[in-house]
């Protein structure tokens, strides 16, 4: 079994040779953070590469000898388990964000309209989308994807996902979609504007022009047409409103609610007969389960949320995320569902 470069740094190290932060950065002024589980684990995961693949893992990883302590430390402080909706929510929706996206469905109106007409994904959530996931393309992430990915697939909570992720990672290197330098994005993996998980790029990244390429990097319409593929692969039912607000009764204890507010989807005569109907007086057509999504916090909104919202939980699973992207594509919709508060 050939020994990776990443793994020849460690004797390096044990001579006092090189020094390097838990971050990746390196200094000559202390000793080198060195875990030896992790330099294992990523030999044992070069090791079952290709000779190229090696290589381009290599040059992505750097030199670094321990997990990322940040990448870690982030993982413990993700917002969607830190913070009240109401919170998270306004931090997203910003005017500013709300300025930007309606000038930006403006300005791509043509690319949007074909990839809209093509797909049947509204205009207005696939800008909603990319602006949540990077602002606009300006919040691409500056994490080494390789070192970030390689730290979670040996210490998370989800390895084997991330262990995936990392595989899947490696193939976008050597299908030379990106340079191993240039490999960076969020500190849990995420790529481009449309932040896209490694494998999620492998399956559905489009050519939304036509040019050969994949670049959900530099090139809106593959960014635009890679989102819309993706909320069409996983359900998106055109035409459906994702939800609404609802009447509730005061006593709920009948409908089980997780910690951040959302029920298991159920027939909506259970929710009839605990009470919760749609302040619209009726259910949508066609529609034959939904969730209530009710945070238990000051002044929240109690909604009856519908197979799009489940959609929108595929890419993220969390129901804040979720009820934040459509809200925000309510803002740029002429005439907005009526769950847009």
């Amino acid at each position: 079994m050939r020994l990776t470069t990443t793994i020849t740094a460690l004797a390096l190290i044990l001579t006092g040779c090189a020094t390097t932060a838990p971050d990746g950065t390196t200094s000559t002024n202390t000793r080198p953070v060195v875990d030896a589980g992790y330099l294992r684990f990523v030999s044992t995961f070069s090791a079952n590469l290709s000779p190229t693949e090696q290589r381009l893992f290599n040059a992505a990883h750097g030199p670094s000898q321990a997990p990322n302590a940040r990448v870690l430390t982030l993982l413990e402080q993700q917002p969607e388990f830190t913070t009240t909706f109401a919170d998270y929510r306004g931090k997203r929706l910003s005017p500013a964000r709300l300025s930007r996206g309606q000038t930006l469905l403006a300005e791509e109106g043509a690319a949007l309209t074909n990839i809209s007409a093509a797909t049947n994904i509204p205009a207005a959530v696939i800008v909603a989308l990319w602006g949540l996931e990077s602002n606009y393309g300006q919040n691409m992430g500056n994490m080494n994807v390789i070192h970030a990915l390689s730290t979670l697939a040996y210490k998370s909570h989800r390895q084997a996902f991330y262990r995936q992720e990392l595989n899947a990672a490696v193939k976008i290197l050597a299908g030379g979609h990106v340079a191993p330098e240039a490999f960076t994005g969020s500190w849990a993996g995420a790529l481009g504007q449309c932040q896209f998980m490694p494998s999620n790029f492998i399956k559905l990244a489009q050519d939304g022009d036509g040019d050969g390429k994949k670049d959900i990097w530099g090139n809106r319409a593959d960014v635009f047409a890679s989102i819309a593929h993706y909320l069409q692969t996983h359900g998106w039912r055109p035409g459906q409103p994702w939800g609404e607000p609802a009447t509730v009764p005061a006593d709920l204890s009948g409908l089980k609610r997780s910690t951040r507010g959302l029920t298991e989807r159920l027939p909506l005569s259970d929710f009839t007969k605990a009470g919760v109907t749609p302040q619209s007086g009726s259910w949508p057509a066609g529609v034959t389960q939904a969730r209530l999504f009710y945070p238990e916090e000051p002044n929240a909104t109690p909604l009856i949320v519908y197979d799009n919202f489940d959609v929108i939980m595929r890419w993220n699973r969390s129901a804040f995320f979720a009820a934040t992207v459509l809200q925000l594509a309510d803002h740029f919709t002429p005439t907005p569902t009526p769950s847009q508060e």
